[in-house]
């Protein structure tokens, strides 16, 4: 199960957070959108492919939705914390050294530990 992941929000998370058997693990992202990416309708069967290929498509178009770098100091690493509590002092830091964590992630692991 990931708490969140490079993807959520619109492609602004700069983290991928899950439980494995070695513990709590984060990857900190070294680039991200330079735009959050259109909120799409993935409701329902009939409009996933049309949906997908206009997702797709955004994802593709580097040229006029670029992914740019971060620029701090954990770009790229990756943290394996012991318990939930830990993953989540860890997602604070993050966040106050400046990249994008959501709120739900951190609350998530709160109420796990």
């Amino acid at each position: 199960m990931s708490y969140c992941r490079f993807s959520s929000d619109g492609f602004q998370c700069d983290v991928y957070v899950y439980q494995s058997a070695e513990g709590w693990i984060t990857h900190v992202a070294a680039r991200r959108r330079a735009e959050r990416a259109p909120d799409y309708d993935w409701s329902t069967p009939e409009i996933f492919k049309e949906t997908y290929a206009v997702h797709r498509a955004f994802l593709d178009d580097e040229i006029n939705h670029p992914s740019l770098p971060i620029g701090l100091s954990e770009d790229g690493k990756t943290f394996c914390d012991p318990s939930p509590e830990a993953c989540a002092v860890q997602l604070v830091r993050l966040r106050d050294l400046g990249y994008h964590v959501p709120q739900y992630a951190i609350e998530a692991l709160r109420e796990e530990a």
